[in-house]
Formats: C-alpha cells, structure tokens, sequence
C-alpha cells in the first residue's frame, strides 16, 4: 500500500515536471511575441508622430496664419515622440499614444483648414488693399493733373482777365482866363493833365475801377502829398502817398481816361509820372518841366 503512494507521488511530480518543461518554451515564445508586438507598435507610433511633426514643419514655412497655435501643436508631438522614448514600452503607453495621436491628427485637420482660410482671407484683403491703394495712387496722380492743369488754366484767366493800359501821356496846363491851355513853362503850369486808355478785355472782372495819380518831383517829393492820401500797392504792404485818385467804371470796352494833378508851386526839372489800376502799377512815364 505504501508503495503505491509512493509511485502515485513520483507519477504527479514527474508529470508535474513534464508539464513544467513544456510550459516553458510556450511562456517564453509569448514573452518574445508580445515583446516584438509592442516593439513593433512602438515604431509606428514614431513613424506616425514624425510624420506629423513634419507636416508641421512644413505649415509653419507655407502658413502665414496661426503661427502660434502650429508651434505650440509641434510642441506637443515632440513631447509625445519624447515620452515614446523614455517610458518603458506598455500597452497602457501605447493605447495612451494611439489616443493623443488621434487627438492631434484631428486638431491638424482643423487646425490647417482655419490656418488655410485665414491665408486665403488675408491674400484677398491683401489683394483688396493693393487694389485700393492703386486706385487712390492713380486717383492722386488724376487729382494731380488736374490740380496742375487748373493751376494752368487758373493762370491764363488770371493774365487773360488782366485790364491792360496804354502809355500814360502827361500834358502841362495853365489858365489863361477863360480856359486852360497847353504850356511848356514850369513857372506858368497850373496843374497836369495825365491820359491813358484802358483796354478792352471781356474776360476782366468789370465795374468800379480806381486809378491812382503818383507824381514824383525833382526834389523826390510826391506832389500834391497830404496825410489823407496814402494808398497800399497791391500783392505788398508797402504804403505809398498818392497824388490824386479817380473813379471810373469799366464795362469791359476800351476806356479814355484822365487824372488830374492837386499840386502847386512846379519847378524846372524831371519828374516820374506813375498810374495805379486798383491799386496795381500800370503805366510810368518821365516830363520835364522847363
């Protein structure tokens, strides 16, 4: 009896022993395959993760749009690749990548279609602008032309409307009684009798003229000079005594006109004769007096 407890024993163990033996070859040929199924995995997961950490790259050279954004997403793939390679190999580790790396190809779909819009948005208000901006150039060099052509033409009414005034002519008078004559002695003159003519211009402005007398005399006095006589020279500010003044009206036609002196005591000498239109120089003219 005690034998054949003894040969049951020996029979488990040795069976115990064979089952042993086999197992191990089996348990080391499943060690080995899972480890070359994470090994493997683990590659593609590096392959995947450079592939769209160079996608990345490249948007950042061709997108001028979300630079941040598209860093900031590089960044992150670059951590993962980092922690792919640092963390022991798991299929916790690998289902945990496989989930980030779907989470960040789905963020790269949106991510570049918003970046792509927003390029295709700024190219077309950049277009828009560019367009805008020549159009304002072009319209500024119209404007320009225009200014230039105005100003032309500005000037040629300005010298076409200009009244023009023949040579003034000065005749030396005295009284002989009844009338006034023409004389040639200084000693005998009365006054001065200063004529010109006006002419025609239908583009002037008409109206209300003034011509103002200057009379210069050999002693570079202004004759007939008072304190109540004094006239500003147009387009300056110098003031200037006057010697008698006229008002006329001008309707456009030639026009005879005469001003006459207010002075007294002539002498013998040279003087300056000077008509003033509206206070603009016209006409001077040199008389002696003898």
């Amino acid at each position: 009896m005690a034998y054949n407890k003894a040969k049951i024993r020996l029979y488990v163990l040795v069976s115990l022993l064979l089952l042993l033996l086999m197992y191990i070859p089996y348990s080391t040929y499943k060690f080995y395959e899972v480890n070359n199924y994470l090994e493997t995995e683990k590659n593609r997961l590096f392959g995947n993760l450079e592939d769209l950490k160079q996608e990345y790259a490249v948007a950042l050279e061709e997108k001028s749009s979300l630079q941040d954004e598209l860093n900031s997403s590089l960044n992150r793939i670059k951590g993962l690749t980092d922690s792919l390679a640092d963390f022991k190999t798991t299929i916790t580790l690998l289902k945990y990548m496989r989930k980030e790396l779907d989470i960040m190809r789905e963020e790269k779909k949106q991510l570049f279609f918003l970046a792509d819009s927003l390029d295709r948005a700024n190219q077309i208000l950049t277009i828009q602008r560019d367009e805008a901006r020549s159009s304002l150039a072009h319209q500024e060099n119209v404007n320009q032309r225009l200014k230039q052509k105005n100003s032309s033409l500005s000037q040629t009414l300005s010298k076409t409307s200009i009244i023009e005034m023949d040579p003034i002519r000065v005749t030396p008078l005295t009284y002989d009684g009844d009338t006034y004559v023409v004389t040639e002695s200084y000693e005998d003159v009365n006054k001065l009798k200063v004529c010109t003519r006006l002419m025609k211009n239908s583009f002037a402005k008409t109206g209300r003229k003034t011509l103002t007398l200057v009379i210069v005399t050999p002693q570079e006095e202004i004759l007939g000079q008072s304190r109540d006589k004094i006239f500003t020279i147009k387009g300056s500010s110098d003031k200037r005594y006057y010697t008698s003044e006229r008002k006329i009206t001008y309707e456009g036609e030639s026009i005879d006109v005469c001003v006459y002196t207010t002075g007294k005591n002539y002498s013998r000498g040279v003087y300056l004769a000077s008509m003033f239109l509206d206070r603009e120089l016209k006409s001077e003219q040199e008389f002696i007096l003898r």
